[in-house]
C-alpha cells in the first residue's frame, strides 16, 4: 500500500487494500497495547470522525461494509490469545462475524451540532471492545447539523493507528458517487480456529530456539538440577567455599582501582580487570 499518497483512482485503491494488515500474528508492541488495555486507564482506542454533506442510503452503506469487509480480510479477523502469554496473538478469521453487531446507526441528539457529536464519539471511545470479535466498529450518525451525517469509525490501536486508520478510507471511499459496478469481488476468510494450547508451545519452542547461549546453558541447567539434584548440590557447596576468595580478590581490585584514579593513572581496562 502506498505508505505517502492517496490512490488516484478506485482501480488503484482496490488494488493496493488487500494489502493493508497482512500479518498473521501481531508485534510485541501491538500485543502490549492489547493486552494492557483491560485496565481502562491504558485504553488504544481511536475514533475517526467524517462529517457527511448528506445522509447515504443504508442499504449500499451496509453493502459497502460487507464489501470492505472481504477486500481487507483484516476486518474480518479477531484476536486469538495464547493459552499462556508466551508469544503475541494472533490473527483468525472470526467463525460468527456478524456484520450487523460492527455496523450501527443512532440519531444526535437535538441540537445536533459538532460538540454533541464529539461527545457520542468520546463515549463510543471509552466503551470496551467485545474482545471475542473483531476491534472495530463503525457508526452512521444522522441529525447531525439538519440534514447531514457523520461516520465514525472506532479501531483499537493493535489494528491500525490514526493515521494508517486515515490511509485505510482513503483506499476504501470511492472517487465518485455513483455506484461502482466492476469493482473486484473477493470471497469473504473461510472461519479459522486455533488451537490456543498449540499456540503457545510454538512460542515457547520459537523463544528456546532464539534464546542466546546463556539462556540455553541455562535451560541446560535447570534440566540437569531437576535429573540430578546431588550433582548441583555439591556444585553448589563447591562454588560456596570459593566465595570468600573471590570477595578477597575484588576487594584488592577495587583498591587498586582507587589508588590508580587517585594518581591519575589511565591503565587500560584490561589491566584491571583481572578478577
Amino acid at each position: 500500500m502506498n505508505d505517502t499518497q492517496p490512490p488516484l483512482s478506485n482501480e488503484q485503491a482496490w488494488a493496493e487494500a488487500p494489502q493493508w494488515g497482512t500479518t498473521p500474528a501481531m508485534s510485541q508492541l501491538e500485543a502490549l497495547m492489547w493486552r494492557s488495555e483491560r485496565h481502562p486507564r491504558l485504553s488504544s482506542t481511536a475514533v475517526m470522525v467524517e462529517l457527511l454533506d448528506t445522509v447515504p442510503d443504508w442499504d449500499r452503506l451496509r453493502a459497502a461494509h460487507e464489501w470492505a469487509s472481504r477486500l481487507v480480510p483484516r476486518f474480518r479477523q479477531r484476536v486469538v490469545e495464547p493459552a499462556l502469554p508466551v508469544t503475541p496473538p494472533v490473527w483468525a478469521a472470526d467463525p460468527d462475524f456478524d456484520l450487523d453487531y460492527h455496523l450501527r446507526r443512532v440519531v444526535l441528539p437535538t441540537p445536533g451540532d459538532i460538540d454533541a457529536l464529539l461527545t457520542l464519539a468520546q463515549t463510543l471511545a471509552v466503551t470496551p471492545f467485545d474482545r471475542s470479535r473483531p476491534p472495530w466498529e463503525a457508526t452512521l450518525v444522522e441529525g447531525f447539523d439538519g440534514d447531514r451525517a457523520a461516520y465514525l469509525l472506532k479501531v483499537h490501536h493493535s489494528l491500525t493507528d490514526g493515521m494508517g486508520g486515515i490511509q485505510l478510507l482513503s483506499h476504501l471511499h470511492s472517487r465518485i458517487r455513483e455506484p461502482s459496478p466492476h469493482k473486484p469481488d473477493p470471497d469473504a476468510l473461510a472461519p479459522e480456529r486455533p488451537n490456543r494450547l498449540g499456540l503457545a508451545a510454538h512460542g515457547l519452542l520459537e523463544q528456546v530456539r532464539s534464546a542466546p547461549a546463556g539462556a540455553r546453558r541455562l535451560l541446560d541447567f535447570t534440566t540437569v538440577a531437576l535429573r540430578q539434584p546431588g550433582r548441583v548440590a555439591a556444585e553448589a557447596l563447591r562454588l560456596a567455599g570459593s566465595l570468600p576468595w573471590t570477595a578477597r580478590l575484588r576487594h584488592r581490585r577495587r583498591c587498586f582501582d582507587r589508588a590508580a584514579a587517585r594518581r591519575g593513572a589511565s591503565a587500560p581496562s584490561n589491566a584491571v580487570s583481572t578478577s
